[in-house]
């Protein structure tokens, strides 16, 4: 625990009026949400769980700014629906043998978790077609993104003490976090990740989140898209016609029923011949005003946290020493606090005592 944690006597019960500026949805990179057949072409049978991991990394960062690199192997299971015996296996000895796991000090990287994390830091996600973000003022092509840009491990440690993560983001992943995102409905993510077709239901509902966010933006909550969009989403091509209406049918009725993400859908003729649509009705669960309020908490916040460090520490340092200072909740953290009290203030209009401040600061800006 550190000194800041300890310098005050707090309630672990964060008052209602202070969490409910905070909705529920995740963010996803639009980069990698519009190309996700791109991660099936770079990770192959690890695409899956890279994709885990983006809907992961990118919820802690809006729910523990201050804090959220560092992790437990539970942490990542209890958000994305995975079991732990099955992330925990050793990779086959048979795998071992013709590719030695990346090892620092003697330890080797060679569970499935292990080596996914490795995997994030040395592979770069080749975007088919480049990805145009445009701005005001400038129009940004990115044709890769790296993921991960270190990663770190407790490895010497207690025996009664859990694995401990540590990761860098690569400096396009923390941007895409506050500037290029769509959200994302991160309960129904997990609940739909258990049982066979996992990855095409998650996939699918990455896919219905970005509609959803679309929609949203321009005040609108019901589309019709064809069926062969979402055939090209479950990557179910080579399924005769029926059974590929069946299959996202199964899929579709799954999201809704059973990962309780907030939609209706129906089958509906367009008068193409036998072309299949599907209109989408999506529940109104969060306003615009609701989003946009919370998207410049975040940029601003980030924004003026950016400044103080560059004021601090000059404004040549690696991208990556940011993010380090930045869950470094013992350097400059009065000046943390003032800043987040200030940006909380600008956007939300409630002036947080140091007390909520501080709780906001060290356990995050949501329950637990």
């Amino acid at each position: 625990m550190s000194r800041f944690e300890t310098s005050c006597q707090f309630n672990s019960q964060i008052i209602h009026e202070d969490m409910e500026n905070f909705n529920q949805l995740g963010r996803i990179d639009r980069a990698i949400a519009e190309n996700l057949s791109d991660i099936r072409v770079g990770f192959g049978n690890y695409s899956a769980l890279a994709l885990d991991f983006v809907v992961f990394i990118s919820q802690r960062i809006k729910y523990d700014l201050f804090g959220y690199t560092r992790f437990t192997f539970s942490d990542f299971c209890k958000a994305t629906g995975r079991h732990r015996s099955d992330l925990s296996r050793k990779l086959p000895q048979a795998y071992l043998k013709k590719y030695p796991p990346h090892s620092v000090d003697g330890y080797k990287f060679d569970t499935i978790f292990e080596h996914l994390l490795i995997q994030l830091m040395k592979t770069n996600i080749l975007f088919s077609e480049t990805y145009e973000e445009r701005s005001k003022e400038r129009t940004v092509e990115i044709a890769a993104i790296r993921i991960v840009s270190d990663v770190k491990l407790n490895f010497s440690r207690l025996p009664n003490e859990p694995k401990m993560f540590d990761v860098r983001l690569s400096p396009e992943i923390l941007d895409g976090f506050f500037r290029r995102y769509y959200t994302i409905d991160s309960d129904s993510y997990r609940l739909v990740g258990s049982g066979r077709g996992r990855e095409r239901r998650q996939t699918v509902v990455v896919y219905l989140s970005m509609l959803r966010h679309i929609l949203l933006s321009k005040n609108n909550y019901t589309t019709t898209i064809a069926l062969e969009n979402f055939v090209s989403q479950m990557d179910i091509a080579d399924q005769e016609p029926f059974r590929q209406k069946e299959t996202v049918k199964r899929v579709l009725t799954y999201i809704r029923d059973k990962a309780s993400f907030p939609f209706d859908w129906e089958f509906v003729n367009q008068g193409t011949g036998y072309q299949y649509f599907i209109r989408l009705t999506f529940h109104p669960v969060y306003s615009k005003s609701t989003l946009v309020k919370e998207h410049h908490f975040y940029y601003g916040l980030k924004g003026d946290l950016k400044l103080l460090y560059d004021t601090r520490h000059g404004i040549n340092k690696p991208k990556e020493h940011f993010q380090a200072w930045l869950t470094n909740k013992n350097e400059d953290a009065y000046d943390k606090l003032s800043i987040l009290k200030k940006v909380y203030s600008r956007y939300f209009s409630i002036n947080l005592t140091d007390k909520q401040a501080l709780i906001l600061y060290t356990k995050g800006f949501v329950k637990k």
